[in-house]
């Protein structure tokens, strides 16, 4: 289900929505200002239009260093806690790409597993440092706006963010921006076993949020035809929950503050969160 004409999408998002365990936001060393001028690209491109753009500005943020066009004002540590500040503008995403792959059912008694491999070059921008993205905010007039390029077939968009991480704290701080145009497209890879009725059951890649993420995002689901209502759905969803006690893994929390999420969907979960 589509997101853009509901309460949640249209008023500020969540005066403040946490995700996972999030603690007190620390200090942030170095700051990274960014240019809604820019070309999106990261660091495979064949020529620099010498504006950071914010592919970029995240790239450096996970790097720990400059990539691209971008510059950052260092004060301390590099990389750890840092600023991405946004002007007002529109900050459009042409990159196409997805980083979430599963392979074709070969076997439906075997199904595989979603490989999830972040990489901020394509597709959605994939944050794994801690970083405070700041915007001039959602005002009519001067707003901060991320959005996919829609002249992007829907079928080859992606979200906006993705925050992921393997191991260690991953805290996110989001504020005075709007998300739109994010779409997040389900993959079918083939036939399940046989269901409790006469519809066939179909194994697909589903990857949750279509403007924002937490979490691995993507898994495979038994979708059942012949059963109504969210339970013909095995495995439904793809974040993960935090790891319990003497597990490994991350502890990743995202706040959001004066962010508009607008026209956005994904398949299958529905929704731009």
């Amino acid at each position: 289900m589509e997101q853009s004409g509901s309460r949640l999408n249209r008023q500020a998002l969540f005066g403040m929505m946490v995700f996972a365990a999030a603690g007190a936001m620390p200090a942030y060393a170095a700051t990274i200002t960014v240019d809604p001028a820019a070309v999106d690209e990261g660091t495979v491109v064949s020529a620099r239009d010498k504006r950071c753009s914010l592919r970029e500005a995240v790239l450096s943020v996970n790097a720990g260093a400059n990539v691209g066009d971008c510059v950052a004002v260092v004060t301390e540590a590099y990389g750890t806690n840092d600023t991405i500040t946004m002007p007002a503008g529109t900050y459009t995403l042409t990159v196409e790409g997805v980083d979430e792959t599963a392979a074709l059912i070969a076997d439906p008694a075997n199904p595989s597993t979603a490989v999830i491999v972040p990489n901020a070059n394509i597709g959605d921008l994939d944050i794994s440092k801690s970083v405070r993205i700041i915007g001039a905010g959602t005002a009519s007039l001067t707003p901060t706006i991320i959005q996919w390029d829609t002249a992007t077939a829907v079928a080859n968009r992606d979200r906006i963010f993705h925050v992921n991480a393997a191991t260690g704290t991953l805290n996110v701080m989001i504020q005075g921006v709007v998300l739109k145009q994010g779409y997040t497209n389900q993959a079918n890879l083939g036939p399940g076993p046989v269901g409790v009725g006469p519809l066939a059951t179909t194994y697909y890649l589903r990857r949750a949020g279509g403007a924002l993420a937490v979490g691995p995002a993507a898994a495979v689901v038994l979708v059942d035809p012949n059963i109504v209502g969210d339970e013909n759905t095995e495995g439904r969803g793809g974040s993960n929950t935090p790891p319990d006690e003497g597990e490994t893994g991350a502890t990743m929390s995202i706040a959001l503050t004066n962010v508009i999420v607008d026209g956005n969907h994904a398949d299958g979960d529905g929704g731009g969160i």
